[in-house]
């Protein structure tokens, strides 16, 4: 379950980022206001046969929304694609996420409910099985310079901002080990996370970006719980939408160095310099690709 709530609650930790841009990403972003996100495709790919192993597609309304994204599943013998569907309140909040089986039928639903300050409250979650209907909510708590996320009663996430409204901190509680990451910033990108693990892991990430507009941050920071790679519970599965410029360079340095690498990024760009696509290669192997494509 602690991994379920890394993937639901990444959105927290970079959503501040973006609500104070520095003032050349503020005038780059008007330059290409005309240009809007229609579609973005990333593919993952299998190290050892090179082939494509799993797919995450989002088609957006031209407001910024996403109307409709699919997790694909490369198999063997068939390609399985589950669907999501969205709807969101007069605010273009999300308000109602679903996702479906590739045969149709509704396996969840995620509803969102928002505080007059609109920020998120409660988080209901109901899954179907079978005529069964499993539900939990998930609680937001909103104190100081502190968010605290409970789970049925159980706290299970602490966060702390600083004075922007950048979360600089978070303490994450497992049943089996406790996680603590602390965020660094520089203007409008995130270049360095530090990371402890009580069971002994600690690891420091360095991030490096290009100078052009990142076209998935701002869509990302107003929607984040629209985002996620299902079944996976890596807090850097959005690492690229963390910041305002797009992601060149991902670098781990932990305590199991048998275990570190280095994802070099390389983008190709429209005459607007905008990606239109970016190949991620892991010691010169290709990991992921992704696409992108404007109205």
């Amino acid at each position: 379950m602690k991994n379920t709530l890394l993937y639901l609650f990444i959105g927290l930790l970079f959503v501040g980022c973006s609500n104070d841009p520095d003032d050349t990403v503020q005038e780059e972003q008007e330059d290409i206001v005309n240009l809007k996100m229609k579609r973005y495709l990333i593919t993952y790919y299998e190290v050892n046969s090179g082939q494509p192993e799993e797919a995450l597609e989002y088609l957006f309304n031209e407001d910024g929304t996403i109307s409709k994204s699919s997790n694909i599943f490369f198999e063997t013998d068939e390609t399985l694609i589950f669907p999501y569907n969205y709807s969101y309140n007069d605010s273009l909040q999300l308000k109602q996420k679903e996702r479906y089986r590739p045969s149709g039928s509704l396996i969840s639903t995620d509803y969102f409910v928002y505080n007059d300050e609109k920020q998120l409250e409660n988080m209901i979650v109901e899954s179907y099985n079978n005529g069964d209907v499993n539900t939990f909510v998930i609680d937001f708590t909103y104190q100081n310079n502190t968010i605290r996320i409970q789970r049925e009663g159980i706290v299970t996430d602490f966060y702390t901002l600083d004075s922007s409204g950048n979360i600089v901190n978070v303490q994450i509680t497992g049943d089996f080990n406790n996680t603590e990451r602390t965020i660094e910033y520089l203007d409008s990108i995130i270049p360095r996370i530090t990371e402890t693990q009580s069971i002994g892991f600690n690891a420091d990430y360095s991030l490096a970006y290009d100078d052009r507009v990142n076209p998935m941050h701002e869509l990302y920071s107003k929607n984040p719980y629209a985002y996620g790679r299902v079944g996976v519970g890596n807090f850097f599965q959005n690492k690229y939408y963390f910041s305002a410029h797009n992601l060149t360079r991902f670098q781990i340095d932990s305590s199991y160095p048998e275990s570190d690498y280095t994802d070099i990024i390389s983008y190709k760009y429209n005459e607007q310099e905008l990606p239109v696509s970016a190949r991620v290669e892991r010691n010169g192997v290709l990991i992921e690709e992704m696409i992108y494509e404007y109205y």
